[in-house]
């Protein structure tokens, strides 16, 4: 059961939010490696 109360969440993207050049490389590496074994694995 779903509990009534509602979620609240606080400034989850704010305008102070960065990532860095280094992180989002890796990311694109992860992603591109995860298709990867998705395709071998069809």
């Amino acid at each position: 059961m779903l509990s009534e109360r509602p979620i609240r969440m606080h400034q989850v993207h704010s305008e102070r939010e960065w990532v860095s050049l280094q992180d989002m490389a890796k990311a694109v590496e992860t992603l591109l490696h995860l298709v990867q074994v998705w395709e071998e694995r069809g």
